[in-house]
């Protein structure tokens, strides 16, 4: 895995289970996605793509674990703004 798609699935690890730890039952946690993943086909995503994936992968870990509590965890992927400047 390259150096950016691990950093961003070791910050959100690291940045949920921190989170976690100190969140009432009942509370959100929301990842935010590579933002071309759903626009480009597989063959182009390259780095990127692998580090969809292991966020993905990541959110699914913490849904089990954090389900008893109450806690949701979803993943979200921006959409694309036309910019006219």
């Amino acid at each position: 895995m390259g150096h950016s798609n691990g950093f961003a699935a070791k910050a959100f690890l690291v940045a949920a289970r921190e989170a976690a730890a100190m969140m009432p039952k009942g509370g959100r946690i929301v990842a935010i996605s590579f933002a071309p993943g759903g626009r480009l086909e597989a063959a182009t995503l390259g780095g990127d793509g692998r580090g969809k994936g292991s966020n993905g992968s990541a959110v699914r870990y913490f849904v089990g674990g954090l389900a008893s509590r109450a806690i949701t965890v979803n993943t979200t992927s921006p959409g694309w703004v036309e910019d006219r400047c």
